[in-house]
């Protein structure tokens, strides 16, 4: 079982910078218990965290995403 970011590295390797495609790749894994979240205090939906996870991703303090598409040759798509 994979932490979200690992899996959203993972996703990104399959799938490049896509955003649709890896968030609904995610929304997979998440129901295919390939992920799982320890806590869901917020509540969010599979697609809505997916969609928090991508923008957490790429915010000014911690562009992870990025960094890692950057390091693993990825081409990175406009937002």
């Amino acid at each position: 079982m994979a932490g979200q970011r690992e899996m959203v590295r993972r996703l990104l390797l399959e799938h490049g910078h896509d955003e649709a495609a890896v968030c609904a790749a995610y929304v997979r894994a998440e129901a295919d218990g390939t992920v799982v979240r320890r806590r869901n205090a917020t509540g969010h939906t599979p697609e809505s965290y997916a969609a928090a996870l991508w923008k957490d991703g790429h915010r000014r303090q911690g562009v992870w995403i990025e960094n890692f598409c950057k390091a693993h040759g990825i081409a990175l798509t406009t937002r």
